[in-house]
């Protein structure tokens, strides 16, 4: 494999959420801030990859085919042949999740849904006062007291519980590494995806410091004989010598 195969992950730019699944011709999701900061993002990436071939795989959500195109874009005009963007179906959002019904569990506040109108109050919801991050990794939302949940509409208790659990989205996300480290081919390899899927890569890569990558950041990763270690991102030193595969 000779220096290694550079496998990029990134997250999807800054967006208006106004699109879910879509087809990539129709994916304009991302504010022009957002578009801003992808490019900055892969013209920085660029730089470690040289002018090895790129295969870009994403989310088919209308935010990561977005983020896909500017990428390839970003990458063509330095010179970089670029590969038909791929859609993977596992690089998706965490299934069933609604960001409108998650957010109230952590900080509090009104939820409108099937037809009412109630507040969650997070000291009982979130008494520990977990972060957006931890409350997800710890599965919080599946795990409320009986009495919590006495309090709650049934409509919303079985919208909540069709959460995906954490433990399935590392998995997928450990998986997507896997596949990619398993082919044989010398193209540096883009997984365009979510900030959910990207938690426990970048809490391997920061030894649990850091939980989250803004939107259009990425982590850059090498893999060698030695496995799958962590290069860099931006904003953080670089990551720690461990085979990311085995951390996650």
């Amino acid at each position: 494999m000779g220096l290694g195969r550079n496998i990029g992950l990134f997250r999807h730019g800054l967006a208006n959420y106004s699109q879910r699944e879509t087809t990539l011709d129709e994916a304009r999701d991302l504010t022009l801030e957002g578009i801003e900061k992808v490019r900055i993002r892969t013209a920085e990436f660029l730089q470690y990859i040289g002018l090895s071939p790129v295969i870009i795989r994403s989310s088919p959500m209308g935010r990561t085919l977005h983020t896909s195109k500017l990428i390839r874009s970003c990458l063509q005009e330095g010179g970089v042949r670029v590969y038909p963007i791929e859609v993977d179906s596992e690089l998706t959002e965490v299934r069933g999740f609604e960001w409108n019904l998650f957010n109230p569990l952590v900080v509090g506040g009104i939820v409108d849904y099937a037809g009412r109108s109630f507040e969650i109050d997070p000291n009982k919801t979130n008494p520990s006062h977990l972060t957006h991050s931890v409350y997800f990794m710890k599965d919080a939302c599946h795990d409320l007291d009986g009495e919590v949940l006495a309090g709650l509409p049934r409509e919303y208790i079985e919208a909540i519980a069709r959460f995906e659990r954490f433990g399935s989205v590392k998995a997928r996300s450990g998986q997507f590494l896997r596949r990619v480290c398993e082919e044989e081919t010398e193209a540096t390899i883009i997984g365009v995806t979510h900030d959910a899927l990207i938690c426990p890569i970048i809490s391997a890569y920061s030894g649990g410091k850091v939980l989250s990558l803004n939107p259009g950041d990425y982590i850059h990763l090498l893999h060698q004989k030695e496995g799958l270690i962590a290069k860099r991102t931006p904003g953080l030193a670089e990551g720690a010598k461990v085979d990311i595969l085995n951390n996650i």
